[in-house]
């Protein structure tokens, strides 16, 4: 006849297993969402982490060309004066005689 055996003794019997799938289910929701909450953290903290870098290398980079623009300025400030003062020498240069050229005539003898 029927080879399949129903057995309605006991119908709590199928809500407590389903029960019991629900709670694990549960709990392994649970533990996903607590590793996931976790890796959310990490990247942020990374990123945080990262940008607070950046943050000081910028600032390092930004010292030392205000740095190298002073020492620059200072350089083309001291070219300036040099150049003023060769030009102060050229002009007396020019304006003295010279004695280093002299001609002699030639003696009338």
């Amino acid at each position: 006849m029927n080879q399949y055996i129903l057995d309605y003794s006991n119908p709590g019997r199928a809500k407590r297993r389903s029960g019991r799938n629900f709670r694990a289910r549960l709990r392994m929701y649970r533990v996903y969402r607590r590793m996931l909450m976790l890796l959310s953290g990490l990247v942020c903290g990374i990123s945080l982490l990262s940008l607070a870098h950046q943050r000081t290398e910028t600032q390092l980079i930004q010292q030392r060309y205000d740095a190298q623009l002073i020492q620059y300025d200072s350089l083309l400030a001291a070219k300036l004066e040099v150049d003023q003062q060769l030009a102060k020498v050229y002009r007396r240069l020019s304006l003295e005689p010279r004695t280093d050229r002299v001609r002699y005539a030639p003696s009338r003898d």
